[in-house]
């Protein structure tokens, strides 16, 4: 963005130095409760791998809210909370236009945050300039009477929230609520469920603690001192349309408009500060787009993980990464460390584990680079959200019936909540239904609980902010307009059109010519030895009667859920490995 209009007193460094001042945090926030401050910093505590640069609690009016933060600019010692002496806000996460937005110009440029800005619009304008915000965020404001919350449309940043000794409690993860002295941990039997066959929650709103809500994707609270919190909904993901009833536009069209709204999300993400950038890097079309337009704004790392010398991705990712010239960052992982990033990821996630319909490994994999991006870096690209906007999982779009069939075979196991609403939601039916059905299980509910939810968590755990470039307001708008048929040829198997199309315009040069070609795997590739392995020597050493390796580890990992977030619940991250996990429930006195 061209800032020198608004500020041509000011030279570039300058502009960076006012408008990039990012705050990214985790937050925990008690208005009108009778929990002590003593026990909300505990809460802080829980979460303060979120924000390793700082923190401060303090009180509002009848709100208390304490707030660590992750610094992506200096200066590191600015408040992330006061905002004015009858306001305060908290944000997680980064709005890209809030001075597009800001009716006044700060007259101090110098002195004033992101954070400070978002107030200062909000103070302008209320909650009605929520569907025009744009970016990854969940937001707390507050005069101490009355707090507005809010949480970005496609989920990137959570919040959860809970009425609790007679107040609103509201944070940035679970555990922070759940380390409240007499917080129920009592799960929902049915969300469990619904993790365990479909691989996700079903259910919008609902988590696996009875007593904690999430903050749906584009909705705000409003509410007063003792008055019930209601979600309310500012901007929507659009609802996908039935096959043949979507915008059929041409091949062209739909490619050029796709990469010119790709490469403005891109550059947002790229030029928000002058952070150094690394790239979850595969050599695979979402991420290698990304990286060739992310590099002609700014110099990227790409990182990327494999346990094998031979992996396709891996070779992959070299050709593409020395013919564009950019720094590859290779990292290796073991069958042993594969069994601590499970258990760290498990602890991070706080959801069980369970693939369901899905594969599992996928957030492991993600956490396990995350934490080698995180030694280094604070920002980071990924390409989350382009297979759910560009219809890119393979077996779930071309042949959905075996998906569904996976669906039918674990359905007696279901609840009977979650068999309804199965067979409510049409996954379970034939034809166009069917179809429409699936991609919105893909774009409404996988994407936010699973995906979104595991990268904010892996990242955070190290200190790593994640931008999930693919999801930006008008690119989300302009995909889900697009007939299935602009998307996918099931007659020759492609998925991604528009993407692929791009792709073979920008990467003509050799090293780079199969990217537009190549069927890759998933994120789950990368481990796939090593997890076998694991699974191997789990199953040979296991005394349950699972009926084979996935059975037994969805068990295992059932177990391991249980033993770090409710009984006993772990309260920091663990320091063992899911061998020593297995070896410890096979005590007869294990606590």
């Amino acid at each position: 963005m061209d800032l020198s209009g608004l500020f041509p007193c000011l030279e570039e460094s300058s502009y960076q130095r006012f408008f990039r001042r990012l705050i990214v945090c985790g937050f925990i926030g008690v208005l009108g409760s009778e929990i002590s401050a003593d026990d909300v910093e505990n809460g802080l505590r829980v979460i303060s791998h979120r924000g390793p640069d700082g923190v401060q609690a303090m009180w509002m009016g009848q709100l208390y809210i304490a707030s660590c933060r992750l610094a992506i600019h200096p200066p590191y010692d600015e408040s992330p909370l006061q905002y004015s002496d009858k306001e305060v806000i908290a944000l997680n996460g980064e709005i890209y236009n809030l001075f597009e937005l800001t009716a006044s110009p700060p007259v101090d440029a110098l002195s004033v945050t992101d954070t400070n800005l978002l107030a200062r619009v909000l103070s302008d304008s209320g909650k009605t300039i929520l569907p025009a915000l744009r970016g990854l965020f969940a937001f707390c404001f507050s005069d101490g009477q009355r707090v507005l919350l809010a949480r970005d449309r496609f989920g990137i940043k959570p919040l959860y929230y809970a009425r609790f000794q007679k107040g609103l409690v509201f944070a940035s993860e679970m555990k922070a609520l759940l380390s409240l002295p007499g917080f129920s941990r009592r799960l929902d039997e049915d969300v469990i469920s619904s993790i365990r066959i479909v691989g996700h929650n079903l259910f919008p709103g609902k988590t696996p603690f009875l007593q904690v809500q999430s903050l749906t994707p584009g909705h705000y609270i409003e509410c007063s001192v003792g008055e019930e919190p209601q979600e309310k909904p500012f901007a929507l993901i659009p609802q996908v349309p039935m096959a043949g009833a979507g915008l059929m536009a041409e091949a062209t069209e739909a490619a050029e408009r796709t990469e010119e709204l790709l490469a403005a999300s891109v550059s947002r993400a790229i030029l928000h500060d002058p952070h150094p950038k690394a790239l979850f890097f595969s050599g695979g079309l979402d991420s290698s787009l990304l990286l060739d337009l992310a590099r002609r704004h700014a110099p990227v790392t790409c990182f990327l993980l494999s346990d094998r010398s031979d992996a396709d991705d891996l070779i992959e990712a070299r050709r593409v990464a020395q013919a564009l010239g950019v720094r590859l960052e290779e990292r290796s992982i073991n069958e042993e460390d594969l069994a601590r990033e499970i258990v760290s990821y498990a602890w991070h996630f706080e959801q069980p584990i369970a693939g369901g319909a899905f594969d599992l490994f996928g957030g492991v994999a993600f956490h396990a680079l995350a934490r080698s991006i995180g030694k280094d870096y604070k920002v980071a690209l990924c390409g989350e959200g382009a297979d759910e906007l560009f219809l890119g999982y393979h077996r779930l779009h071309m042949r959905p019936e075996i998906f569904v069939e996976s669906l039918r075979n674990r359905l007696r196991a279901a609840t009977p909540v979650v068999r309804q609403s199965l067979e409510a939601s049409h996954l379970l039916e034939q034809g166009p239904l069917m179809s429409q059905a699936v991609r919105d299980l893909a774009l409404h509910q996988g994407l936010s609980d699973y995906h979104l939810a595991s990268v904010d968590r892996s990242g955070m755990a190290f200190g790593l902010e994640v931008r999930p470039a693919y999801l930006d307001n008008e690119l989300a708008a302009w995909a889900t307009s697009l007939d299935e048929s602009v998307l996918i040829d099931r007659n020759n198997a492609w998925t991604k059109l528009p993407l692929r199309s791009i792709a073979r315009r920008r990467f003509s040069q050799p090293g780079t010519e199969r990217v537009a070609v190549r069927r890759k795997w998933a994120m789950p590739s990368a481990i796939q030895l090593c997890s076998e392995q694991m699974m191997g020597h789990l199953s040979a050493g296991s005394t349950c009667r699972a009926k084979d390796e996935k059975s037994n580890l969805d068990e295992i990992l059932m177990d391991l859920f249980v033993y770090l977030h409710v009984d006993p619940g772990c309260t920091s991250p663990p320091n063992f490995s899911l061998f020593d996990f297995v070896n410890d429930l096979r005590r007869p006195n294990r606590r």
